[in-house]
């Protein structure tokens, strides 16, 4: 677990977590996400996560679902859980077999989340 959560309060929906290298420049995510996000930059084929912009489902609620599309060594995520989405960016150190490999991995994560 390299990731940790910092005190930074973010609302009911997201977390606020520390630096780490290979996250990019915004640290707010959805907290369906967390452990999901943790995971992936953990793995050595992941060179960079970068953090989207989110968006919470107040008064109402969401449609799990994953929107995954790689593009040569990128995986471009659209996380949605019950009461946030969010977008992610992940760049992968090699060619488009890492970046297939990792976006299926993920589908199956989040499909067992949401």
């Amino acid at each position: 677990m390299p990731l940790t959560i910092d005190k930074n309060y973010r609302g009911a929906r997201a977390v606020h977590v520390h630096r780490y290298y290979k996250l990019g420049k915004h640290l707010t995510v959805i907290k369906d996400a967390f452990a999901l996000v943790d995971w992936l930059v953990d793995q050595a084929e992941v060179a960079r996560v970068d953090l989207g912009r989110m968006a919470s489902a107040y008064g109402g609620m969401f449609t799990p679902r994953i929107i995954c599309e790689v593009v040569k060594n990128e995986i471009r995520l659209f996380l949605v859980s019950k009461n946030a989405a969010q977008k992610i960016t992940i760049t992968t150190t090699r060619k488009s077999k890492a970046a297939d490999k990792i976006a299926l991995e993920i589908k199956w994560r989040w499909a067992e989340t949401a």
